[in-house]
């Protein structure tokens, strides 16, 4: 993958920087929270990014009133359930995610188990949401769209950052994923 944009990484470089991520979680005693954040929330990231650039594509070329009808994407992502939208939450990030990756499941059945069989450790005596915040704003910080990481590359940073962290990862369902990131 060239590096002719600043906002395109290299797979090396992509996965170092999301390595990186497992800091917000220093001090936790189940090491499967990192994993069942981290890859969960890139793979969110790509298919809101993937989103978002199917709807300027689309916006541009029928305008708006298709670009809101859900038949015209692989994967769609309903209203305030988007990446950005979620940013701006300053109040229950935790729940409003968890919210949003449900409708976003219930929206694509092709995407059916992904986020559900997620299992999310959840205490705000941790301040997990505002470890949630900092892990978002850091994945925030990469273009995961098409134009930028082919599905393939991204699956392979998905797998290498899974050997990488070298847990154990029974409780997330990585086929489905990594299957629909590669679909056609």
């Amino acid at each position: 993958m060239a590096n002719s944009d600043k906002n395109k990484l290299s797979l090396s470089e992509l996965v170092w920087n999301l390595k990186r991520a497992t800091d917000f979680y220093k001090g936790f005693e189940d090491p499967n929270v990192v994993k069942n954040h981290i890859i969960p929330m890139v793979f969110f990231k790509r298919i809101s990014n993937v989103f978002e650039e199917e709807y300027q594509t689309i916006l541009g070329r029928e305008g708006k009133r298709m670009a809101s009808l859900k038949d015209y994407y692989e994967t769609y992502i309903p209203k305030n359930c988007r990446w950005k939208d979620l940013l701006k939450d300053e109040d229950d990030l935790f729940g409003n995610l968890k919210n949003a990756l449900g409708q976003i499941e219930q929206a694509n059945p092709h995407l059916e188990g992904i986020f559900s069989s997620m299992r999310w450790h959840y205490s705000d005596e941790y301040g997990y949401n505002r470890i949630l915040r900092r892990l978002m704003e850091h994945i925030s910080t990469y273009n995961l769209a098409n134009s930028n990481i082919s599905a393939l590359d991204l699956s392979l940073v998905i797998i290498e950052l899974d050997k990488r962290t070298s847990l154990q990862t029974e409780h997330i369902r990585y086929d489905n994923m990594l299957l629909s990131l590669l679909s056609p």
